[in-house]
């Protein structure tokens, strides 16, 4: 089964946090924001995720299917 996390957006709205950074990558405790929708997924038995990025222009934006054990291994 697969699985898409939407992780676009600017994050104009938690300037001056987002300057340096993506929001999905702010830490939310002990763990970037984006982990906890990652591992949703993986609880429920999604084995290939697609997480779909993007920057202010639509050719900065990307994403990849990958499964999730390969993407876990490469971190």
């Amino acid at each position: 089964m697969k699985g898409v996390i939407l992780a676009g957006g600017t994050g104009s709205r938690l300037h001056p946090l987002t300057r340096i950074t993506n929001k999905h990558l702010l830490p939310i405790y002990d763990r970037p924001m984006i982990n906890y929708g990652i591992e949703a997924l993986v609880q429920a038995d999604i084995t290939e995720i697609m997480l779909v990025t993007g920057g202010p222009t639509p050719a900065s934006s990307s994403g990849s299917w990958g499964t999730a054990t390969s993407s876990a291994s490469t971190g």
